[in-house]
């Protein structure tokens, strides 16, 4: 049993990794790395899963081929134009540390440097219609404006959004892996795409995107680890389909599934009459094959299942979602049997990561659970009403919309940096100028 010829917290630390974190990435316990950190005995594979995360193999030297993209290069001006060319095969889990892209000093601003075309990613269509006199709300805005109003105000509310969101962090990982997973769960009448070969395109996507102004090493290779994790995640996922049949008693109805029903029908804002109307996206209604019942799949990318598993009776999400579909019909002649949790681990599968690494759990909900979100809905979104309302005769945001700062901040807002700078005298609203715009929420639930 070895004990670490490195130094496991410096390295952490320099990496900006918790001990969280570092024991997600290696598979192993908190206590381990802890033990790991402070000159305990581990392991050979425990220590060799740290020494993976911490001390990743060389990157391949950027002047070599590159087999993942051919980069062809023309010159316009001063600047040469990139062809990332998107393989016809997806490399095997052996070679999936490769650099996203041959290295130049900076990446063109050429109108004609485009990677590739963007995928069209399928939907059942339709999309909030906003109209006069209605109220729309969605378990996104209820759950933000439980948890922090000050990011209500800011998100919703006011509808600031940085101007360009990070392509690295938690979201970003979720994001990418979520798209690829949309181009597989198709209807009959379309192709499904290998995700595997779909990811590779968003990866090349974002990666143009946010290095059109040039790019540092430092950010490179971050970029590359993330994406190396993606596509171990959704190579594995792939290999976890073929070997268990999870989607094999599945027909996908339709992806993208936009749905909104109405909670109040007779309030009101501002003086007004209004009908409030709740909404929400299911990332796959599907129908069971052996009974013909539909259930919808919702996607997500874990740091591990014991916890999300355990939280899954009360998760208001799949409960708002099961609502919904309860809601559009109410005879239950057509009834949804409730969600299937699908989740990929965020891990790349070491030798020392422990297995499982993907697990679908079905959850149900029965008409008393239902009808227990509905009432809660309703109350919540009566008070999203009255701080709206509040608002909107200029009472002080710092004491209706006020904060609730937790653990969650640091990677989960978006608004961390400027929210204290509300309540010291800063000149917040010059920076919100600089690095926010304004944009329309309900976006995301729009037909793309």
């Amino acid at each position: 049993m070895p004990i670490a010829t490195f130094d496991v917290r410096a390295l952490r630390e320099q990496r900006g990794l918790s001990r969280k974190r570092l024991a997600d990435l290696s598979g192993l316990t908190e206590s381990r790395v802890w033990g790991a950190e402070n000159g305990k005995q581990l392991a050979a594979e425990h220590l060799e899963a740290i020494r993976h995360v911490l001390l990743p193999e060389p990157q391949i030297d950027p002047d070599s081929p590159n087999p993942l993209f051919d980069a062809t290069r023309e010159s316009t001006g001063s600047n040469p134009v990139v062809h990332p060319v998107i393989p016809d095969s997806i490399p095997d889990e052996g070679s999936l540390d490769l650099p996203i892209l041959t290295l130049v000093e900076q990446l063109p601003t050429h109108p004609e440097a485009q990677s590739v075309e963007p995928l069209s990613i399928p939907t059942a269509g339709g999309g909030p219609e906003r109209r006069e006199g209605v109220r729309l709300i969605s378990n996104s805005e209820i759950m933000t404006f439980k948890q922090c109003r000050r990011k209500w105000w800011l998100g919703w509310y006011r509808g600031l959004e940085l101007k360009k969101e990070s392509p690295i962090g938690a979201r970003a990982v979720g994001n990418r892996v979520h798209r690829a997973l949309k181009m597989y769960y198709v209807p009959q009448g379309y192709t499904p795409m290998d995700p595997r070969l779909a990811l590779e395109r968003f990866i090349t996507e974002d990666w143009t995107y946010h290095t059109q102004e040039g790019f540092t090493a430092e950010f490179q290779k971050k970029y590359d680890q993330q994406a190396n994790l993606e596509r171990a995640m959704i190579a594995g996922y792939v290999d976890w389909l073929a070997n268990t049949g999870e989607d094999a008693d599945l027909d996908v109805i339709a992806p993208e599934t936009y749905i909104e029903a109405t909670i109040i029908k007779d309030t009101e804002l501002n003086h007004q009459p209004i009908e409030v109307r709740m909404i929400g996206k299911l990332d796959v209604r599907v129908q069971r094959r052996t009974d013909g019942v539909r259930m919808f799949i919702d996607h997500k990318t874990v740091s591990d299942f014991v916890q999300k598993a355990r939280l899954l009776p009360i998760d208001e999400q799949m409960l708002h979602y099961h609502m919904l579909e309860w809601l559009q019909d109410p005879a239950n002649e057509d009834r949804c049997a409730g969600a299937l949790y699908n989740m990929l681990r965020k891990v790349k599968r070491t030798p020392a990561a422990k297995p499982p690494f993907y697990e679908r759990i079905p959850v149900p909900h029965n008409s008393y659970e239902i009808n227990s979100m509905l009432r809660r809905v309703v109350s919540e979104s009566e008070d999203i009403l009255d701080v709206q309302e509040a608002l909107d005769r200029g009472d002080d945001p710092t004491a209706v919309a006020y904060p609730n700062p937790g653990p969650d901040c640091t990677w989960k807002c978006d608004f961390i940096g400027v929210c204290p700078m509300f309540d010291d005298g800063s000149r917040v609203e010059a920076l919100l100028e600089e690095y926010y715009r304004v944009h329309d929420p309900l976006e995301y639930y729009e037909e793309k």
